[in-house]
């Protein structure tokens, strides 16, 4: 305590100005957890770095208070305080940041383990233990915030074994049981929360450089992960007149530059799109390095996504030529949720939406009375998008 200097205000706010995003200012006033919060959500989603602009000038007047001692009592009361830590009071807002920043944190994990790897947190072992430990992670910086300090080990252990327990044995969603586990870590690591004594500095510039090339590293691993299995995969166009195949990335690129040649694609007489599924299939060993990767699966929901995307400029084309009625995007939307809720394949045809359409409404002539509300919402819903899909 002795060696650290006052902070300055134009310092902090001049780091808030060029750095905020990666939580310099935070940094600057040692606040070590604050700052890799902010540099993984992006200044907190950019409303972190608006609050900071108003609050920065009392941060820091605060900090030198704390080292200065510039109140004779308090100073007296430093000198004799032993270097120990006290429980902090319940705070209901410190426990909901945690759940949030856990979640955040453990669907990002799982999203690049996931299009990276392939697997599920149910067949995929170190995949799990990756997302327990993004959670846990999350739910301790969280709750080593405010001059405040947790206990990783018990954190890490429940948000561990309800991990597993709802992922393997209850086979229950990705994001259901990340969620249920940033609850149980949050619960078990609120129970021996203390608050730090004024002498105790438990991190450095050290731990923020190692948590930043964590994330950096995941960074990596997702966006070569989107790379392989969505943006390289082939889309073919099949008609009578040409045969077309391409790359998805190439049809993204195309269509800000020269929309008329994808246009043209999706408006050649009884075309029929389709993509391969499975880009990434088991194959032979091979001695290069990293050849693994290239044996990996896509997993379901790129499918989902590349057809979608795929939607979205068959509709663009289609409103282009007046043939389409409703917006491109809520088109495309409401492809997505009848594939989701008919059990439709994501390489559907047109024709295909028109017979899964017209089945249902054999099926759900009758009146809406006596149902629950959610079946209620249900029948609404599909009928609706049975509306914009064949319309």
């Amino acid at each position: 305590m002795d060696t650290e200097k006052p902070l300055g205000v134009l310092r902090a706010r001049f780091l808030l100005l060029v750095g905020g995003t990666f939580g310099w200012h935070r940094l600057y006033l040692r606040q070590v957890p604050e700052a890799f919060i902010y540099f993984s959500t992006f200044g907190v989603f950019l409303l972190g770095l608006f609050y900071d602009s108003f609050y920065i000038n009392s941060e820091v007047r605060e900090y030198n208070e704390r080292i200065e001692g510039r109140q004779n009592e308090e100073k007296a009361k430093l000198a004799k305080q032993p270097n120990v830590s006290e429980h902090a009071p319940f705070s209901l807002t410190r426990n909901l940041y945690a759940i949030l920043y856990g979640c955040y944190l453990g669907l990002f994990t799982w999203l690049a383990g996931n299009i990276s790897f392939g697997g599920t947190l149910a067949d995929n072992f170190p995949l799990l233990i990756a997302v327990a430990g993004a959670i846990s992670t999350g739910v301790f910086l969280i709750g080593n915030s405010g001059r405040m300090t947790m206990k990783a080990a018990q954190i890490w252990i429940s948000t561990f074994t309800l991990l597993a327990i709802t992922a393997r044995l209850a086979e229950s969603s990705p994001a259901r049981s990340i969620f249920f586990s940033a609850i149980t870590g949050t619960l078990v690591g609120n129970r021996g929360i203390k608050r730090l004594s004024p002498r105790d500095r438990p991190y450095s510039y050290k731990h923020y450089v190692f948590w930043c090339s964590l994330w950096l590293f995941c960074l990596c691993l997702l966006g070569t992960g989107a790379c392989r299995q969505l943006l390289e995969k082939r889309v073919s166009f099949h008609s009578n007149e040409a045969r077309v195949s391409s790359t998805l990335a190439t049809l993204l690129y195309d269509r800000y530059k020269t929309p008329l040649k994808v246009y043209k694609l999706f408006e050649l007489p009884d075309v029929k799109v389709d993509f391969e599924k499975n880009r990434r299939k088991p194959g032979k060993s091979s001695d290069q390095p990293w050849s693994w990767l290239m044996d990996v699966s896509s997993p379901p929901w790129t499918d989902e996504a590349v057809a979608f995307t795929l939607d979205l400029l068959k509709g663009e084309a289609r409103a282009r030529k007046g043939k389409l009625v409703h917006e491109p995007l809520k088109w495309a939307a409401w492809r997505l949720y009848l594939r989701w809720t008919m059990k439709l394949d994501s390489r559907a045809s047109d024709a295909d939406y028109q017979i899964a359409c017209g089945a249902w409404r054999k099926k759900n002539t009758g009146k809406v009375e006596g149902k629950k509300m959610y079946d209620v919402t249900q029948i609404v819903s599909v009928r609706r998008a049975c509306e914009v899909v064949t319309s």
